[in-house]
């Protein structure tokens, strides 16, 4: 008799564990927008934008804090999806495409290192400082499908689920945490 319930008990366990280690398949499902750290305000627009493997990436000035985000974005997508090839203009247009625009007026709301991203007909990153736009740019390549962090050219449909995001930094300050066990004081 304990040797039955012991082997139902083990079955259980490894049906259990067969089960945690399939995927969820959540990913582009309603809901499902996780990014890390969690922002101020996520909307989900219920819809999903396709970013084409031609798109252009707009600045409005030749900046080059911005334009080092903007080549850091070009070559993470182009590394990972072999179809991509992206150009960077400079020119304030409405086109579809990635729009990375520095506010002309500060923005108290987002402080020197927050953002807005748009991602209903095209990606729109508006920040205060080129620190705010690679922080946005970072939020964006998490709405990406996976495969934007695998490192090698595959093929694959850079389809974003449609939001619109507000965030900042909630402390001013980021340290580090000090290893008491480390250091040691007299007293």
């Amino acid at each position: 008799m304990n040797s039955s319930f012991a082997l139902k008990t083990f079955g259980l366990f490894v049906l259990l564990c067969f089960i945690s280690c399939t995927e969820s398949g959540k990913h582009l499902s309603k809901g499902t927008t996780d990014i890390i750290p969690k922002p101020l305000s996520l909307t989900d627009l219920d819809s999903y934008h396709t970013i084409s493997s031609s798109a252009s990436i707009y600045i409005l000035e030749e900046n080059e804090a911005v334009n080092k985000v903007a080549q850091y974005l070009k070559n993470q997508i182009e590394k990972s999806n072999a179809n991509a090839e992206l150009n960077i203009k400079i020119e304030d247009t409405d086109n579809s495409g990635i729009h990375l625009l520095l506010n002309a007026d500060y923005d108290d709301e987002l402080g020197e290192e927050g953002y807005r991203l748009n991602s209903l007909n095209s990606v729109r990153i508006s920040a205060n400082t080129a620190a705010g736009l690679f922080y946005g740019v970072q939020s964006l390549l998490q709405l990406m499908p996976i495969e934007v962090f695998s490192g090698e050219a595959q093929n694959y449909a850079m389809t974003i689920p449609s939001v619109e995001i507000t965030d900042r930094p909630r402390y001013a300050y980021r340290g580090m945490h000090m290893d008491p066990c480390r250091h040691f004081f007299s007293t």
